[in-house]
């Protein structure tokens, strides 16, 4: 009893604490473990004690080490499984840029577009169906964890809070997903991309505010201002959001469990927070859903505007309506016009800009000035030409010309720099969601969906288009019958043949009443016959009325299509009218082919051969010579076909010549006369 307290043991410590609790007239004592660390006669000798004290109204309340078990776990728990989530989620919701990318990379995007899907409904539709594939996900989850029945992650209260975490979380995902799309070009690398910046953009935060909110290594002031800094990120408010529900959840526990130890008085969490000063106790009934922490309203609420800014966004960049308010042609201006322009190029420039208003819807396609600039070069230089109704206009042009460039311009698929184009009186520049509505689209790669089947591709084009069922689906036989490929209908697209695939993108520019038609090289990788039979349907579409802008590298094609063409140089027009008037305009006279019989002296008989055409013709020009094959052009406008043909007779019987070939300029030495130029004005 008089030895100093220091040179006393433990467990005498402890008692000597006991009894000090015990003095007074408290009616309630708290004792934190009041037998740690004594031996069992001095445990029992206690217990006596305190046993005859109860029955003295004195209520003695002794947490033990499971409150302590409760908060500890409850705090690993709750980190782990926010944690886990956040991660499993950034890996889960980058799937949903796969599709998008490739459905604009493709092409098949802008299709679904030209066939009258807005960009309203698109997106809906396609966040409504991801959507859904993220809720089977969340249901995997939710049974999941009923299945274990971990503390705070078992009642169907508790499994319905997680379930609207997850909702309100793949809302705001979903949209900033499809935003992020249109910053790559490759799925792959869009999906390993977006998985990097949803792991350092959700759970990297939420590891830096967990560490901060330690008062040992941390400071809890700095916590709350990221916490309010970093809420806009989905990723995080999810693991957060866990994070803080799952405190809560023990700490109600570990308050009950406090109660449960004072049997006869009416504790509650209010009393053990301020008769107990235990702090954690310190919050209402059902803090869960409240806006302050631990409640995790905020970060519902900031995940909900997260996903209507992010898809409002979305619609704006589709619908092009900053584009339309402030709209700014290229700051580079239009191009200055080359001094020796073709007259019928100059001409037919002069008509456009004419055009009244009327005169505009009564063309199919007009366009007035059309410039494209992709940084400073310059790929689309000021088109103006006309197509008429019932007209198929030929584009031709070598491979970097500015044929594709137009047609993406002129589908809406890329903004124009400068100028305008017209499409029955519709502007592209404000007008693109209506100049839909009239055209059909061939691109120049398929923007097939692969996994769909002829007949199925063709019905979804149909409905997209408005036309009825019964209808659609003969109208779809009909073009298969007449494309050649009927016997396909009913193949997987990613089965078909590249010439088939083809045939099924023709067919879909085709199909309704599009008065506009856009083909963009339509036969490539197709044979013979089937060149034929695409050819049969465009001569038809036009002969009905439908106008057709055809782009090819066969100039057998625009000869058997095309009532007026183009030829494309360095971006713009090189001549510009029918067939004929090409020919006659840039005609060489005659073409003369010369084939020497072989021979040992072959090469003395070309040059013989060559000295006689060059004597007996008038601005004969040798082009080639080649294994005895000897290419002319005879230059003489005056020349007639008799006269070449006598000539050649006798000099069939001078020298061993096998045969010879005359014929007129062609379309193709037209097309190389101007191609030659492609490049040189870089």
């Amino acid at each position: 009893r008089n030895v100093i307290s220091k040179h006393l043991s433990g467990g005498q410590k402890r008692r000597l604490s006991v009894g000090a609790a015990m003095c007074g007239s408290s009616r309630v004592v708290l004792l934190d473990e009041p037998t740690s660390g004594l031996d069992p006669a001095a445990r029992r000798s206690l217990w006596d004690l305190l046993q005859r004290e109860k029955k003295g109204h004195i209520k003695c309340l002794i947490p033990t080490s499971f409150q302590v078990r409760v908060m500890a776990s409850g705090s690993s728990m709750g980190f782990q499984f926010a944690f886990n989530i956040g991660f499993c989620m950034a890996f889960v919701t980058s799937f949903l840029v796969l599709f998008a990318i490739k459905e604009r990379v493709s092409g098949a995007k802008l299709l679904q577009r030209v066939s009258g899907v807005r960009p309203a409904i698109m997106w809906t539709t396609a966040l409504i169906w991801d959507w859904f594939w993220l809720f089977i996900v969340f249901i995997a989850i939710i049974v999941t964890l009923g299945l274990f029945q971990e503390n705070t992650l078992a009642t169907p209260a508790e499994l319905g809070r997680v379930m609207l975490v997850l909702i309100i979380f793949a809302f705001a995902m979903i949209p900033l997903h499809y935003l992020a799309s249109f910053y790559f070009e490759a799925s792959a690398t869009g999906f390993s991309k977006m998985c990097f910046i949803n792991i350092f953009s959700g759970c990297m935060p939420f590891l830096i505010t967990e560490v901060l909110r330690l008062p040992e290594v941390g400071n809890p002031y700095y916590a709350h201002i990221f916490d309010w800094v970093f809420s806009p990120l989905p990723i995080y408010c999810i693991s957060r959001s866990f994070r803080d529900m799952s405190v809560s959840a023990f700490s109600l526990l570990a308050c009950d469990a406090l109660c449960a130890q004072l049997p006869g008085v009416n504790c509650t969490r209010f009393t053990v927070c301020t008769k107990l000063n235990v702090s954690v106790c310190c919050m209402e009934d059902d803090p869960f859903l409240r806006w302050s922490e631990p409640g995790i309203g905020r970060y519902l609420f900031t995940m909900t505007l997260v996903g209507l800014i992010s898809f409002t966004i979305l619609l704006i960049k589709e619908y092009e309506i900053l584009n339309k308010v402030f709209y700014s042609e290229s700051k580079h201006g239009l191009p200055a016009l080359v001094a020796d322009e073709d007259s019928d190029v100059a001409n037919e420039r002069q008509t456009v800009r004419a055009f009244t208003r009327n005169e505009l819807t009564q063309h199919s396609l007009v366009c007035r000035d059309l410039t494209k600039y992709y940084k400073d070069f310059l790929a689309v230089n000021r088109l103006s030409f006309a197509v008429h109704k019932g007209e198929c206009f030929g584009l031709l042009g070598i491979n970097g010309a500015g044929k594709t460039s137009t047609f993406r311009m002129l589908t809406g698929d890329s903004r124009l720099s400068c100028g305008d184009a017209y499409v029955h009186g519709l502007s592209l520049k404000t007008r693109i969601q209506d100049v839909h509505r009239h055209i059909g689209y061939c691109p120049q790669f398929d923007a097939l969906l692969e996994n769909l089947t002829a007949r199925e591709t063709l019905k979804i084009f149909c409905l997209l288009r408005g036309i009825p069922v019964k209808v659609g689906s003969a109208r779809a036989i009909q073009l298969a019958e007449m494309l050649g490929f009927f016997r396909h209908y009913d193949k997987k697209v990613h089965e078909c043949s590249g010439g088939t695939k083809r045939k099924i993108s023709t067919a879909l520019a085709l199909l309704g009443d599009s008065p506009l038609v856009f083909l963009d090289e339509p036969t490539t990788g197709m044979d013979p016959a089937s060149k034929r039979l695409v050819w049969r349907c465009v001569s038809e579409a036009a002969a009905g009325g439908r106008s057709v802008v055809l782009t090819s590298h066969s100039m057998e094609e625009c000869e058997a299509l095309c009532s007026r063409l183009t030829v494309m140089v360095n971006g713009q027009l090189y001549c510009l009218g029918p067939l004929q008037h090409l020919k006659n305009k840039f005609s060489q006279g005659y073409t003369l082919i010369v084939k020497c019989s072989s021979g040992a002296d072959r090469d003395a008989t070309v040059a013989k051969i060559n000295q006689y055409v060059t004597d007996n013709f008038r601005d004969a020009k040798l082009i080639e010579t080649y294994l005895g094959i000897s290419t002319y052009y005879l230059n003489d406008q005056d020349l007639p076909w008799w006269r070449v043909f006598h000539l050649m007779e006798e000099a069939r019987s001078q020298f061993p010549i096998e045969d010879y070939s005359v014929s007129q300029t062609t379309l193709e030495q037209v097309f190389l006369r101007f191609t030659r130029n492609q490049g040189r004005g870089d």
